[in-house]
């Protein structure tokens, strides 16, 4: 494996598409619905870089990338 992305994407279809994109690269991935459930996927997990959506329910990519860059446990993850 190259590393693992936290791909952070409201709707499956994208989901699926980057999904394999990047499985097929040599990344293993994981998934968060919104930005609330990426700050617990991020929490329970090492990831070497996040994709995010910007426009999500519950949490937007803004705050959810503004959460982390306050934090220095987060804030070098390539986003």
């Amino acid at each position: 494996m190259k590393g693992t992305v936290l791909l952070i994407e409201d709707s499956t279809g994208i989901q699926e598409s980057f999904s394999c994109l990047l499985k097929f690269r040599g990344y293993d991935v994981i998934i968060a619905n919104d930005g609330l459930d990426g700050m617990i996927k991020l929490a329970e997990n090492q990831v070497d870089c996040i994709v995010l959506d910007i426009m999500m329910p519950v949490v937007s990519g803004f705050d959810f990338l503004e959460n982390i860059r306050t934090n220095a446990k987060y804030s070098n993850i390539p986003v």
